[in-house]
């Protein structure tokens, strides 16, 4: 007899605005769940292994570096998995000042009623912020706050580009899945340190040449510009919410060289460190 499908949800944090979860899923070939429904906006990352839907009349499979954003008010199951993932639902108040704090009304995806969901590929930034919600176990809601609106904020600059990938669903192989998700784990856990290519690699169980490969192509970026742009986002979160020197806001984001942290910061965000901080 075939074990019924396993479905575990727990509720990470919530407030007036906002719902954190995290489900974990394990449903074998041939099983999948009931339908339930979604009643708000929310966005729906990967951390481990697969997550596949039935909705809207399509079969979505996400794994690592992949977005689900939902509009509200459609049935939806989960189908055969093996993964786990994070899911922040919005109230329609958010939403609501969301789509115009962020000028998304005219948006391709807030303005077509009948486009419900949309599959959007993550970045450094966005996976930064992800784990940094993920790890978090200090109960601070104001610091858990900033994090959900640099994550909206990401998600809409991306969806403002109109960056759409129609085939970002397609099943990776298992072996790529595992290596990028354990050098995205060891490059979110170390990214203040010093590291090299061999030591991902080695954490990744391939060979260097094997990971660059891989993780360019998953990613869009080499693990060198990954890196940069995962330091420089949490450089960013520093100087905006810490009173942090700037040679110690570099130094806690991995950079050795303050001058060559203001060259990459000012290079990156069109501003200077101490600039940015004003602004």
């Amino acid at each position: 007899m075939m074990p019924p499908p396993f479905i575990a949800q727990n509720t990470v944090c919530s407030t007036s605005f906002y719902e954190v979860k995290s489900i974990t899923a394990n449903i074998s070939g041939g099983q999948q769940t009931g339908k339930a429904y979604n009643d708000s906006f929310c966005l729906l990352f990967t951390r481990r292994g697969n997550i596949c839907f039935e909705h809207l009349g399509y079969s979505v499979n996400l794994f690592t570096g992949l977005l689900l954003a939902d509009k509200p008010g459609y049935d939806y199951r989960v189908t055969p998995s093996c993964g786990a993932c994070t899911v922040i639902n919005f109230s329609q108040n958010f939403y609501e000042q969301f789509t115009e704090d962020m000028r998304l009304n005219r948006s391709f995806f807030s303005s077509n009623s009948s486009l419900l969901s949309l599959l959007l590929k993550t970045n450094a930034t966005l996976d930064y912020l992800h784990y940094q919600l993920v790890v978090k176990n200090d109960n601070n809601t104001l610091s858990t706050d900033c994090i959900i609106i640099e994550m909206v904020k990401a998600v809409a600059a991306i969806i403002t580009a109109n960056n759409v990938d129609s085939n970002a669903g397609i099943a990776a192989p298992q072996v790529n899945l595992a290596v990028i998700e354990r050098s995205k784990e060891f490059i979110h856990t170390h990214f203040t340190e010093d590291f090299s290519l061999f030591d991902i690699a080695k954490h990744a169980f391939v060979s260097p040449f094997h990971f660059s490969r891989l993780f360019k192509m998953h990613t869009g970026q080499t693990p060198h510009q990954y890196v940069l742009a995962v330091r420089l986002k949490h450089s960013a979160m520093l100087l905006k919410n810490t009173g942090l020197a700037v040679s110690d806001v570099a130094c806690q984001s991995g950079f050795a060289n303050t001058d060559y942290f203001g060259y990459a910061f000012k290079k990156w965000a069109g501003l200077s460190p101490l600039s940015f901080r004003r602004s």
